[in-house]
């Protein structure tokens, strides 16, 4: 049985941006700024970020939080939308502005889709903002005989995401953003300063600070080898099972 979710916002804004490293602009441009949401209760919408939340799920590579101070515009938008004075639109247009001015400051990134979703699970809310990038397809119309090519969306693209867990962002429990990247290396500064990102830590560190604390933990109470070695056998079976978990 697959997890339940209820979508409760999607939008879609775009950047345009070539890399410095080939030709082309690399100065980075808005060319889509949305000011209308897709439709929550849509088949497509629900089957579309219904993929993008599995592939986040399995791709995740780092932790952080948002800075809390009084010079985070994030955190002040965010507080204002939860709040209900800032409509989700407004909310993700002034995201693209600080994503677009990021942007100037990185000259090897490149633009992409920017994807901003927020959703309902297990009692929790989520808010995920990814950078994806298109490809191109070939559609074939069998009333007219001919191919055309058109761009698509491809989650394989995923470029970069923060998800950010709003509950644990208001109750100041950290770390309350997830992220992921293609590439698997550490996230870009010009996307994490978007959304005033503190504390970034990889998912190895916290692994390995796991199994630290764990060391440390069955030490202190002088466990055999073999009691030691079943915990951490366990431990990564928990891990594995949840990652599993999230896939479906």
């Amino acid at each position: 049985m697959g997890v339940i979710v209820k979508l409760t916002h999607f939008i879609i804004h775009e950047i345009e941006k070539e890399s410095a490293t080939r030709k082309g602009n690399s100065e980075p441009k808005i060319v889509l700024e949305s000011n209308t949401e897709f439709p929550v209760d849509s088949e497509v919408s629900i089957s579309f970020v219904e993929k993008l939340r599995q592939k986040y799920n399995i791709s995740i590579s780092g932790y952080g939080c948002v800075e809390s101070g009084e010079n985070s515009k994030f955190s002040d938008n965010l507080k204002e939308y939860r709040a209900g004075n800032l409509d989700f639109v407004k909310l993700t247009t002034l995201l693209l502005d600080r994503l677009n001015t990021e942007l100037k400051s990185s000259p090897a990134a490149t633009g992409g889709l920017v994807v901003v979703v927020e959703y309902e699970e297990a009692g929790k809310s989520y808010l995920l903002i990814s950078m994806i990038k298109e490809k191109s397809a070939i559609t074939f119309d069998k009333s007219a005989i001919s191919l055309s090519e058109i761009l698509s969306i491809d989650l394989d693209k995923l470029h970069e995401g923060a998800r950010i867990d709003l509950k644990k962002w208001e109750a100041l429990d950290q770390p309350h953003i997830s992220f992921t990247k293609r590439s698997r290396d550490k996230i870009t500064d010009y996307f994490a300063k978007s959304i005033d990102c503190l504390d970034y830590t990889d998912s190895k560190t916290y692994t390995i600070a796991i199994n630290t604390l764990l060391q440390s933990y069955a030490k202190a109470n002088e466990w055999p080898d073999e009691k030691y070695k079943e915990a951490k056998k366990s431990m990564q079976q928990y891990f594995a099972d949840d990652i599993t978990k999230k896939k479906d």
